[in-house]
């Protein structure tokens, strides 16, 4: 008996075809899939070749689906659900699973220990990384890591499941002797006098500190960059420098609390950052959802009264969610 070979779809063709349906340009799809135009363009021939019929006219931008294209959404949107589902179905218990985790610096320095207790009783073996996001991110984009736990912004394409997990303000905080600057030109001011303790390269915590002195118009007389949130905070106390930081990585450096003084940013400006639990929506649904559930109650219950400790104060500007 012979058998005839025959190409259907791909599961990862059907979800590009989708977005590029609902944004109606490749380069705003691929962006979202966070694959590069070219890849998409390429998966989409594919996918016509395969099916046997143009599914967009080109003629015209922006793109616009053929009387093909229109009868294949319906069917590709259950299609990509039904594949979502089973998935789900599949791997709901991972009792026999390796999760690879990655972690945030902070993350790492807090509620870790608790969240991957829990973790470890759950799943066959466990496997971690931890640094800054941007590093971490890219682990997760290449397939080195099943889920991160990290803040939000940089993971926001549409093949992503993400889980919240909590919120905390940015505080600005100075050396104990340096008073809390309430206004934009105190800031400034502070800015040209006393150095800026910061996070190096690949820090999400980076880009939230040059948002604020850009907003503020702020020029830094020096920044100094470290990689750890004990080592900033300990800087700040012995340097009698500056920084902003979210609740959490103050306490990192709790070991040098007395030696700084923190509080909201001036003239009622909020920055705050959330924390995610992200993987691929396809492969590792089920492993978010996990991580979101582990990390929150091990935030809720175990981290927030250790926070309550070092400072009443503290706890004030961070929320579980």
């Amino acid at each position: 008996m012979s058998y005839v070979k025959e190409n259907y779809p791909s599961i990862e063709a059907l979800r590009a075809f989708l977005l590029v349906a609902e944004t109606k340009t490749v380069k705003e799809a691929a962006a979202k899939l966070g694959l590069t135009p070219s890849a998409v363009s390429q998966s989409l021939l594919r996918l016509e070749r395969d099916l046997g019929a143009e599914l967009f006219r080109r003629d015209v931008r922006p793109l616009r689906l053929s009387v093909a294209g229109r009868a294949l959404v319906p069917e590709a949107r259950a299609i990509v659900a039904a594949a979502r589902a089973l998935k789900r179905q599949v791997a709901a218990d991972l009792s026999t699973t390796t999760l690879r985790i990655g972690l945030g610096e902070t993350v790492g320095a807090t509620v870790a220990p608790w969240m991957l207790a829990t973790l470890w009783t759950r799943v066959g073996r466990l496997e971690t990384i931890s640094g800054f996001t941007q590093p971490l991110v890219s682990a997760l984009r290449e397939g080195k890591v099943d889920v991160v736990v990290t803040p939000e912004g940089l993971l926001n394409e549409d093949r992503w499941a993400r889980e919240r997990l909590y919120e905390e303000d940015f505080l600005l905080v100075t050396g104990k002797d340096v008073p809390l600057p309430d206004t934009a030109e105190a800031l400034r001011k502070l800015a040209r006098t006393r150095p800026v303790v910061d996070y190096g390269e690949g820090s999400s915590d980076e880009i939230a500190m040059d948002r604020v002195l850009r907003s503020m118009n702020a020029e830094p007389l020096r920044r100094v960059a470290v990689s750890s949130s004990h080592a900033l905070v300990g800087l700040i106390a012995e340097t009698g420098g500056w920084s902003v930081l979210p609740a959490t990585n103050l306490w990192c450096g709790r070991t040098f609390f007395e030696g700084v003084r923190f509080g909201p940013l001036p003239e009622g400006r909020r920055l705050v950052r959330t924390m995610w639990a992200t993987g691929d929506a396809l492969t590792a649904a089920d492993a978010v959802r996990l991580a979101g559930e582990a990390t929150r109650e091990a935030f809720a219950k175990k981290f927030l009264p250790e926070l309550e400790r070092t400072s009443k104060e503290l706890v004030r500007y961070v929320q579980v969610g």
